[in-house]
């Protein structure tokens, strides 16, 4: 495909104090824990979808790339006026098996439910180096729309530098991001996973209430580390979001070794 338009920029970190919208790492139902077994799957609070197993000791992953289709949302059962309904759909290096740096970029998906009137919807690209905040891309440098299909590239040229790259197939358009963090451990990368995720993310302090997404689906997963160039996953982990009354809030299927699918399921 020939991109007819496109934008690059570079960027330092940008330190916040209070963060609007931000990633948090994939805690344990009831605890502030990763996850810490190997077993296929892993039940978090705000995670969900496929998590590539740690590369050899001496190795670490270098980049992860895939495709995405932006989901056609709608409103949760019994949704009320006044609440807007969100998710964010991602992939990464990082923050599963190390609390410290995550690189990360991907859309989000919002259904607003006014008192009066039809539901509002909306679409929006970001990117975010964990611990900081995310950072919106806003619409006119990067449109987007409900069934645009996505090709996201996350790479890490060190431990505290790397590039994002969005590509949309449906209406050419690229945007490229070089991004380099301080040279803080709270920062750097170790390259010990690699994420295809859905997030219940995190707005203001308070973790958002979940649109209906439907099904999200991630095809040509790939990941490079060091050493070796397109890998894809062989019994990946998958993580899967409950609530807090322990009800499961999707179904993470594995198709292949290079495509998962993520289903919304309301929480009754």
């Amino acid at each position: 495909m020939t991109f007819c338009y496109g934008h690059r920029i570079s960027l330092p970190i940008r330190r916040q104090n209070q963060p609007w919208r931000c990633s948090t790492p994939p805690f344990r139902p009831g605890t502030v824990h990763l996850p810490t077994d190997d077993s296929p799957y892993q039940y978090t609070y705000n995670w969900g979808g496929a998590v590539m197993k740690p590369p050899p000791a001496n190795e670490s992953y270098t980049s992860v790339s895939g495709l995405v289709a932006v989901p056609v949302p709608s409103l949760p059962p019994n949704a009320t006026a006044g609440v807007t309904y969100k998710a964010s759909v991602w992939l990464g290096l990082g923050g599963t098996v190390h609390n410290t740096g995550l690189w990360q970029a991907g859309f989000y998906v919002t259904a607003y439910k006014p008192a009066v009137g039809n539901t509002i919807f909306s679409y929006l690209h970001w990117f975010e180096w964990f611990p900081e905040a995310g950072r919106d891309i806003p619409l006119s440098s990067f449109p987007l729309q409900a069934s645009d299909i996505i090709a996201l590239n996350i790479t890490a040229r060190s431990p505290i530098s790397g590039t994002a790259v969005f590509e949309n197939y449906t209406n050419g358009r690229q945007f490229v991001i070089d991004m380099t963090v301080p040279n803080e451990d709270k920062y750097r990368l170790r390259g010990r996973s690699a994420e295809w995720i859905v997030e219940d993310f995190t707005h203001n302090g308070e973790m958002v209430s979940l649109v209906d997404w439907k099904i999200v689906r991630f095809w040509d997963c790939k990941a490079d580390t060091n050493r070796k160039k397109g890998m894809q996953w062989d019994g990946a982990m998958r993580h899967i979001i409950v609530s807090e009354q322990n009800k499961q809030r999707m179904n993470v299927t594995i198709l292949s070794k290079d495509e998962v699918q993520i289903e919304y399921m309301p929480a009754v």
